[in-house]
């Protein structure tokens, strides 16, 4: 309230200063200007269960993408040679994200 006389011209608006706006604004710009440097990167998951007595029983892991096709390609390669009965490929998929 003490700035409004020095400024008559935003006498009828509501003025806004704060110790913690100008940092919050900081981290505001960081954020969109992380956004707009964004470069979309190509990955990879690996979705596998096994068929037993009728059942689906599924196997995940905790990385959950891979950036590294070689490295896909080496444990899809490694889950074959070790599979009793062999291993097939049901489905492979491609979902482009915005």
């Amino acid at each position: 309230l003490r700035y409004q006389p020095m400024f008559p011209e935003l006498a009828a608006e509501t003025l806004s200063y704060g110790p913690c706006q100008f940092p919050t604004l900081g981290f505001v710009v960081e954020r969109f200007l992380r956004i707009q440097r964004f470069v979309p990167e190509a990955f990879w998951t690996i979705k596998a269960e096994i068929q037993k007595q009728g059942r689906a029983i599924p196997f995940g892991w905790r990385r959950g993408r891979l950036f590294d096709r070689l490295a896909v390609l080496a444990l899809f390669e490694l889950v074959v040679e070790q599979s009793p009965n062999g291993a097939m490929v049901v489905n492979v998929s491609e979902e482009p994200k915005s």
